[in-house]
């Protein structure tokens, strides 16, 4: 067996290769990767937001309100809520469930990315690492089912909490990787 590239695998002596890496790879040039992984994950929004702008019933009303942001608001609330003459109930439904896991396998090639970029290590001081991020989600999650939380409710309801905790995660693995930087600089 020849020598694994950087997200090979090896299983049973088999070099194995990273399909959605492999096919991400082939689509997206090497030069400019950056710009190419924010278009990748903005280019989403972008759409969704011209949708608002050029059928707001259609895609806010009957698609964002009543499958995605509806149930949230319900959630928080506790009973089933209207917008628009369209009720929404609390909880998951097909249409939520897919577009979030959707989002999800969408979202992984740009993390690896940017994990990678950060040059990350999967390994148990990494999970060390995010237990309290993890520990917080949860406290979060419990805090909102207290009712402690008023108005602010519908961020610490999934999927809105996984919003927050990872924005806490990249701000914080952001800034730690910049400490660590500026330090291995100053000891050179």
């Amino acid at each position: 067996m020849g020598a694994l590239e950087k997200h090979d695998v090896a299983i049973g002596g088999e070099r194995v290769v990273s399909t959605v890496t492999r096919r991400v790879e082939t689509v997206l040039p090497e030069t400019g990767s950056r710009e190419w992984w924010a278009l990748y994950l903005l280019a989403p929004l972008v759409l969704l937001g011209g949708g608002i702008l050029v059928f707001p019933t259609l895609v806010y009303d009957r698609f964002i309100w009543q499958y995605l942001w509806g149930p949230v608001v319900a959630d928080a609330a506790g009973q089933p809520v209207t917008h628009e003459g369209i009720r929404a109930v609390q909880g998951y439904n097909a249409v939520n469930t897919v577009i979030y896991l959707a989002a999800v396998v969408y979202s992984l090639p740009g993390l690896r990315a940017y994990l990678d970029q950060l040059d990350v290590t999967f390994d148990a001081r990494l999970a060390y690492g995010f237990a309290p991020i993890i520990i917080a989600g949860g406290a979060m999650r419990a805090l909102e089912d207290l009712g402690l939380l008023g108005d602010y409710a519908v961020w610490f309801i999934t999927p809105s909490i996984y919003i927050v905790v990872t924005a806490v995660t990249i701000s914080r693995s952001v800034s730690v990787h910049s400490c660590v930087t500026k330090i291995s600089d100053l000891s050179r």
